[in-house]
Formats: structure tokens, C-alpha cells, sequence
């Protein structure tokens, strides 16, 4: 690839352009790496149901959307760890025992013991839960309702599937909702669902303690 450049003038000028060639040939590789990277990292997460729910539109070498714009308090840290197990489904609901172990695993939930325990149920509809989850949702609402408009919220929240990727991941929704690539809005939303999988998990740990 270096000698495909025209022949560099005689003299000291020959090592500056050896030393030019070399730094571009070294950036292009690294696009190349990343440009594959990105493309085998996108292949695999449309096969893994683990990350479904979790948005890869994000460059290599920065934070996910999920770590950003996190207190270093240990409460923040501990929230954005349980957002994270619930994303990536290493979160212990039943229904993911079931579906990552050969042993035959009750699906009912844990907390009420009327349900499957799916993640749409433990983040909506588990009704041991439902305190947590409704204080929760309606500061999320008044919160998109000010930006947006308030069908906005009703079309987020019209189907589980969608309103649970919202919760764990906002940023799966930006195509949709444009106004989600301003960085306050987008943090402040995840702030809001941090808060709410936090509140969710701290409420049924104490209910399994009992």
C-alpha cells in the first residue's frame, strides 16, 4: 500500500513521507478492524436473545448510553448494575432460569406467584409491585409528556415489548422519538428507568426475604 504513493522527494523529506504512509496505513487498518468489529458485534446480538432488549448504536471505544452520566455514589452505581443485569437478561427472573439450565425450573413468579415471571411482568404487571412501578412510570410519563406530547407516551406504553425496551434501553426508541438524540433528554430518561428498575428490584428482594 506505501508504495502505491508517488515517489517522495530525495533527502530528509523521504523519512517525514515513509513515517506519513505508515501512520495511514495504520488508521486504515483500525477503521477496517472497527468497521468489522461493529459488524460481527450487530450479527451476533440479532442471534443473542440476551441483548435484545440493549441498543449497539454506539461507537467503539465509548461508553454505552447505559454508564453514562452516573453519580460515583454507590446507590447510582448499584442502580445502573441492576439496569444493566435486567438488559442483558443475567437478572434472576424465572423465566430466565428456565430458559439457561437443563433442570426443570417453576416459571411462576417468585414475588406473587400468579404469573409467569417474564421481564414484562416484574417491570409492569407484577401486582406485589405495582406501588414501585406506577410511582415510577408516572414521573417518566410527565416527563416525556413535557417533551413530546402526550400520545407520545401513550403509544410508548401501548405495547409491553416496547415499553420494557424503552425502560431498560431509551435509546432503541430514537428513530421513532428524534428528540431522544439531545444528550439531557436521553439522560434524564435513563436516570428515570435507573430509578425505576432499582425500586422495582429493592421492593422484590425484600418480599423473597421474608
Amino acid at each position: 500500500m506505501i508504495f502505491s504513493y508517488s515517489t517522495p522527494p530525495t533527502g530528509g523529506s523521504q523519512k517525514s513521507h515513509t513515517i506519513k504512509c505508515a501512520e495511514l496505513l495504520t488508521s486504515t487498518v483500525c477503521k477496517i478492524a472497527v468497521f468489522t468489529h461493529r459488524k460481527e458485534l450487530t450479527s451476533q446480538a440479532i442471534r443473542k436473545t440476551t441483548l435484545i432488549n440493549l441498543s449497539l448504536k454506539v461507537s467503539i471505544g465509548t461508553l454505552h448510553a447505559l454508564w453514562q452520566n452516573i453519580n460515583l455514589a454507590f446507590i447510582d452505581i448499584k442502580k445502573a448494575i441492576t439496569k444493566a443485569k435486567l438488559i442483558t437478561k443475567t437478572y434472576t427472573v424465572q423465566i430466565n432460569n428456565a430458559n439457561f439450565t437443563i433442570y426443570e425450573v417453576d416459571i411462576t413468579c417468585s414475588v406473587c406467584g400468579t404469573h409467569v415471571e417474564t421481564l414484562e411482568h416484574l417491570i409492569l404487571h407484577c401486582p406485589c409491585l405495582q406501588r414501585e412501578c406506577m410511582y415510577n412510570l408516572e414521573k417518566i410519563g410527565e416527563f416525556i409528556t413535557e417533551i413530546f406530547y402526550c400520545n407520545t407516551w401513550i403509544y410508548i406504553t401501548a405495547n409491553d415489548f416496547r415499553a420494557v425496551k424503552f425502560i431498560l434501553d431509551a435509546s432503541n426508541l430514537i428513530n421513532v422519538l428524534p428528540a431522544l438524540k439531545q444528550t439531557p433528554n436521553l439522560h434524564q430518561i435513563k436516570h428515570l428507568t435507573r430509578n425505576l428498575c432499582y425500586d422495582l428490584h429493592r421492593r422484590r428482594t425484600v418480599i423473597l426475604s421474608l
